[in-house]
Order: C-alpha cells, then sequence, then structure tokens
C-alpha cells in the first residue's frame, strides 16, 4: 500500500513538471504530514511485495478406502484400509473414524510413526502430526463386529471413514444366499471352493455400512415340531415360546373380518416348526412372515402346520386374515400356538355402520381404553391392516386376555339404515327473459354436490324446448326419462375424482307462455332437479306489456329496477353472458338461428326483477305474471284518485248549501 501511494505522488508529480506552460490550468498542491513524507522518501523501491500463504480448505482427507468382510454365522470379520493426506499446517489435526455407534472390536492397527487412533465417548478419531515429510499416510484396522439375527436374516453393521474411493470385498460361504450391502453397487462376483467373493463400491457419502445375508437352516436328525439341530458335543435343550396376540376384528352385516398378528418369541433352543390352532366357523384368507417354506392345514383344517426355512430363535411375527360368521353376537376368536408355554394378547372391535355393540361377556378378559390399545400396537399392525381397506379409526371397543383359554363376546343391536341424500344443490340461480308476444328465453345454473350419483333429474315446464346442457363448462348430451324428465349423468365427473365432485350444470330452453284468456295471467315456472335445493336466486326481465305480482308465488321479491332502452343498446353484461351461452350449444346448424333470435327476445324497454326464496324438494317453483300496460294502469290509477277528489269536493259543495237553506227558512 505504501508502495502504491508513493508511486502515485510520483507520477501525480511528473504530470505536473511536463504540462506546457501556455495551458491554463489551476494550480493545486498536496500537503502531507512530515512523519508520512519521511517514511515515503526513506522507503527503498526495491523492495518486492510477497502475497500471504494460501490456507487449505481442509487440514486432512480421506483419499481410498478397502474393506474386506468374511462372513460368519453370529459374526463377521472385517480388514479396513484407509489412505489419508496430512496438509501443511501447524500442531495436530483430527478426524473420526468409526462414529459412536461402532460395536466391533480392534484387533490390530497400523499407522506411520507420529500418528495415532484416539477412543472417546464419541467414537475413535485419528490424530495425525502435521509436521513430517510423509504427506500421504495409510491406516490399516482389523476388526470384529457382531451380527443381529431375526427369522434366518442376519446382518453386520460398521461405521466407515468418508473417504472418495470405496471398495468393499465380501466372502462368504456357498451356503449363504442373499449377500446385500446397503448403499453398495455390486460390481463383481466370483466363486472359488466353498466360498463366493462380492465385489461392491461404496457410496462415498453413506459414513456406514450395512451387509445382510441368510444362514442355512441346520436340520437335526429327527425333524419334529419344536425340535432343532442340536451338536453332539452340547446338552439339547427345549426351545420356550412366548406369544403376544393382537387381533382387530371388523364386524359387518353377516361375516367378521379378523386380521391376527402373533408375535413369537423363541429361547433357549432355535424351532423349524410350530402349530396354529383356529378356532372353529374360522375361514383362513391369508397367511404370510418370514421365511415361511410351507404351511399345511390338519385336523379339519382348524390346525396349521407351519415350517420355516431357517432355525428360528428370537423374535418372530406371523399375519393371519380371515372371515367368520356371525348373528347376534360377535366373539373374539382365539388363535393359539399350541407349542407356546404362555400366551396373552390384546384385541379391538371395529363394527359397521348401523351396528351398536351393548354388553361384553367375557372370561380370562377385561375392557381396556382404545387409547392404550391403540398405544400399545405394534408399528408393523396398522400397516398391514390398511393393505385389505380397514382402519381402526372407527374402533368402538378394545380389550385384552391373560391367559388361554380366554372368551370374549360383544352382543351386537342393528338398526335400520335411513336413507339419505347423496346429492344436494347448494345454491341455483335462473335468469329469464320475456318478449313481447309471449316467449320466455330462461338460463339455470345449479352447483351440485354429489358422492357416486349416477344421474340428476331435471323436470323442465311443460311447453320447454331445450336448447342447450352443459356440466363444468362442457357440452352434455341428456337422456328423456318415462315421465318426460331430463336426465344428465355425472358420472365422468365422479370418476375423475373418486371420493366425491362439485359439478356446475347449466341448461337453457325456451318456452311460449299461454296465459289465461279470462285475466290474463299465468305461473313463470323454474327447473325442478330432483335434489334439494337449498337458496334459489330468480331474475326477470319483461316489458312494460307484462306485469310480475309481488304477492303471488313461491319467491319473494328482493329488488325492482326500471332500465332504460340505453342500457340493452350498448351492450350490457346480462346480454353478452347470454349470447355467449347459446354460443356453447353447440347444436348443429342452429347456434347462429338460434342465437340471434335469443338476442331478438330482449326486450327493449325492460324491467328488472330480482327474487330469493328458499325451496322444498320436489315443489314446482313459480311467480305469477300478468299481460297488461303499465300506461294504462298508471291512467286509472290517477283518474281514480282524481275521481276521489271530485267526489269529495262535492260533497263538501253540496254540504254547505245544504246548511245555508236551512238556515235562511229558519
Amino acid at each position: 500500500m505504501r508502495n502504491r501511494m508513493m508511486f502515485a505522488l510520483l507520477t501525480l508529480q511528473c504530470a505536473v513538471a511536463a504540462a506546457p506552460l501556455d495551458l491554463d490550468l489551476p494550480q493545486s498542491s498536496i500537503q502531507l504530514p512530515w512523519s508520512v513524507f519521511n517514511r515515503l522518501s526513506n522507503r527503498s523501491p526495491d523492495t518486492v511485495f510477497v502475497p500471504p500463504e494460501i490456507q487449505p480448505p481442509t487440514a486432512i482427507v480421506f483419499s481410498d478406502m478397502q474393506l474386506s468382510a468374511v462372513l460368519h454365522d453370529s459374526m463377521a470379520e472385517m480388514s479396513l484400509s484407509v489412505g489419508y493426506t496430512v496438509f501443511s499446517g501447524k500442531g495436530w489435526v483430527e478426524i473420526q473414524v468409526f462414529d459412536r455407534e461402532f460395536s466391533g472390536a480392534l484387533s490390530s492397527v497400523s499407522l506411520p510413526d507420529g500418528d495415532f487412533l484416539r477412543a472417546t465417548e464419541g467414537g475413535c478419531f485419528l490424530t495425525a502430526a502435521t509436521a513430517g515429510k510423509n504427506r500421504s499416510r495409510r491406516l490399516s484396522v482389523t476388526y470384529t463386529v457382531p451380527a443381529h439375527s431375526e427369522a434366518g436374516d442376519v446382518s453386520v453393521t460398521t461405521s466407515l471413514p468418508r473417504a472418495v474411493e470405496c471398495r468393499l470385498d465380501i466372502t462368504a460361504p456357498v451356503s449363504y444366499a442373499e449377500v446385500i450391502a446397503d448403499q453398495a453397487f455390486l460390481s463383481g462376483k466370483q466363486r472359488s471352493n466353498n466360498a463366493v467373493l462380492y465385489r461392491f463400491l461404496l457410496n462415498a457419502t453413506a459414513g456406514s455400512g450395512k451387509i445382510s445375508y441368510k444362514v442355512p437352516v441346520k436340520k437335526s436328525p429327527a425333524d419334529t415340531v419344536g425340535s432343532t439341530a442340536v451338536p453332539s458335543d452340547t446338552i439339547a435343550r427345549e426351545p420356550v415360546i412366548t406369544v403376544r396376540q393382537e387381533s382387530a376384528v371388523f364386524a359387518a352385516k353377516e361375516n367378521a373380518f379378523i386380521f391376527t398378528a402373533l408375535r413369537l418369541s423363541v429361547v433357549r433352543a432355535p424351532v423349524t416348526r410350530f402349530s396354529v390352532v383356529l378356532p372353529e366357523r374360522f375361514s383362513l384368507l391369508t397367511l404370510s412372515g418370514n421365511g415361511i417354506q410351507k404351511w399345511t392345514k390338519t385336523d379339519s383344517g382348524s390346525v396349521l402346520e407351519v415350517k420355516l426355512g431357517f432355525a428360528l430363535e428370537g423374535n418372530y411375527s406371523l399375519y393371519l386374515a380371515g372371515e367368520q360368521p356371525i348373528d347376534t353376537c360377535v366373539a373374539i376368536p382365539e388363535i393359539r400356538v399350541r407349542e407356546a408355554a404362555h400366551q396373552s394378547g390384546t384385541f379391538g372391535l371395529v363394527i359397521g355402520k348401523g351396528n351398536e355393540a351393548l354388553s361384553l361377556s367375557a372370561s380370562n378378559s377385561a375392557e381396556v381404553a382404545r387409547a392404550e390399545f391403540l398405544r400399545g400396537l405394534s408399528p408393523g399392525f396398522s400397516d398391514s391392516i390398511v393393505r385389505y381397506g380397514r382402519s381402526l379409526q372407527e374402533m368402538v371397543i378394545a380389550g385384552e386376555y391373560f391367559k388361554i383359554p380366554f372368551s370374549a363376546v360383544f352382543l351386537i343391536r342393528r338398526h335400520v339404515p335411513v336413507p339419505v341424500a347423496d346429492a344436494i344443490c347448494d345454491a341455483g340461480s335462473v335468469r329469464a327473459v320475456i318478449s313481447k308476444d309471449a316467449k320466455v328465453l330462461t338460463q339455470a345454473g345449479f352447483h351440485i354436490r354429489h358422492r357416486g350419483r349416477q344421474f340428476i333429474t331435471l323436470r323442465l315446464p311443460d311447453s320447454a324446448n331445450l336448447w342447450s346442457v352443459t356440466l363444468d363448462g362442457v357440452q352434455v348430451s341428456p337422456s328423456r326419462g318415462e315421465n318426460g324428465e331430463y336426465k344428465i349423468s355425472l358420472q365422468r365427473n365422479y370418476a375423475a375424482t373418486g371420493a366425491g365432485h362439485n359439478s356446475q350444470l347449466e341448461v337453457t330452453y325456451l318456452q311460449t307462455m299461454k296465459p289465461a284468456l279470462s285475466n290474463r295471467t299465468f305461473q313463470l315456472q323454474t327447473p325442478v332437479p330432483d335434489i334439494p335445493v337449498g337458496k334459489l336466486e330468480l331474475t326477470v326481465f319483461y316489458p312494460e306489456q307484462w306485469i310480475v305480482n309481488k304477492t303471488t308465488g313461491t319467491f319473494t321479491a328482493a329488488q325492482t329496477t326500471l332500465l332504460g332502452k340505453r342500457y340493452y343498446r350498448l351492450g350490457s353484461s346480462e346480454r353478452q353472458s347470454l349470447y355467449r351461452t347459446l354460443q356453447k350449444s353447440n347444436t348443429a346448424r342452429q347456434t347462429t338461428a338460434q342465437a340471434a333470435s335469443s338476442l331478438s327476445l330482449m326486450p327493449e324497454t325492460p324491467n328488472y326483477l330480482y327474487a330469493i326464496s328458499i325451496l322444498i324438494v320436489d315443489e314446482q317453483p313459480w311467480i305469477g305474471i300478468r299481460f297488461g300496460s303499465v300506461t294504462v294502469h298508471r291512467f286509472i290509477v290517477l283518474l281514480s284518485v282524481f275521481g276521489g277528489i271530485v267526489v269529495v269536493v262535492a260533497a263538501v259543495i253540496f254540504g254547505r248549501r245544504s246548511f245555508r237553506s236551512s238556515h235562511v227558512s229558519e
């Protein structure tokens, strides 16, 4: 920085000195403190600027890793070789090799001089000295990892350093099956004598490696129920089996669906077979479990003989699904393992709609809280039930039993279901335009909520000529019923969404009114769907020749407005909306003609009535309309008022004259 300041001053001085004398430049000067000027003048121009040393992004890096594993029934022998590079720095650097979940036992460690492994509660760490000429070094470790066995599946897990290049070689006997390494890719497989070498490439960011494989079954000379292979140099021990049962019973009208999970725990000695005793009238649908080699029915189908493809010692889960008939009672089925030394369990009852569980007749069982039952379930129990399309959300009663035998019988009362509406119209709107020659163009829209309904039936006025029907903006073709009503299919909308759908139904039709000859009145009726209608809004446009009677009909007038000629001449939103609706009615060649005729129906001097009403199902809503003249009507009203005034004035004058004549005679 100081060199830059000095060079800048020298450049400025040279520029001032080299300036021509005839230029009219403003004179300027630079004032510096003596201390600053002294340091600049005494600094040698030959000083070389040395940039600061760039620090490496990290102090130590694992470059490559080679892991070799030899698999056994109960453990795996591991040999790990890791190359690492130490960059320049001061003092010591440290990086984690094994995390705190590492369960192996180290047998040998090889490191360069000056580096060592340090074991703490957080795992094993490699501590390396940064001083030294050898930057690239190697760590070699051999250790043993215990295997975890469950239902014939064996797995070993080890934590690993995060290296860029990761290779895994697994040596397993030929009899082992399904050798799999998590987060790894199989690159090769080689067989020699009685062993198989698997070569994998590991994910560089995995941080751990899990190897899974299957151990073959050790068969005994006498392959009987509950027996196992016992070495000749050991004392034979009998297996001890305990069972915890989880059952869910879904009671419908005539049958009950039962889903049961048997949680077996085998100790002291492994088994390869066991028997499951089923209750009477129980029909088995499915049976599933890990490693089942085969299963057969005996004793007229009441006993299942299950044979496994491995030696079971530890925990095991068997899932059964079946049905049994019910009448007025539902009994929790007793599904037990014959060889079990002790069995207990829990059960939950889910009843169908319209059924009610009244009482419980129990032996060696008791009722428990629903929340307690759900908390005690195994994580996979609810997931397995979902596969059968069932759910425990509607469970009403839960219980548990403590020993075998037990009984739990529920009395069921069936209630007659009441049919409810599978569709409803939340709101509807009807717009009707009346012409001078007693023609009515009506456009009706209904917002419908439905669940699986096939058709909506729409009843129009008798003289209606249907023009178009749209469902959610798409033109549809309705069908005609036996009584002349129109049926519009809703299956397309329901299939697209599944559980339910909101549909917008719109119809447009033209009708000719036939008023009564006596008083020239008629009822303007609206369309009626065969579903409940919540709120219906009616808008009527009519010329001066027609009069809407606000006191007759099922509608209540909310607002009346008189509109002038200019309203439609400028092209109102109502006119444009009706025109667009008629354009959507793609009825072959009549579209243009219908649109033109609809525009001709618009009255030049219309009245506008906005009415609203709450409707009841299957009632024909209507409003009273009569033919007349507003001008004549007003003239008659004015004439009546004027005649009344004349009569009152005449009466007053006649009264005064009578009073005077009587007074004079006296």
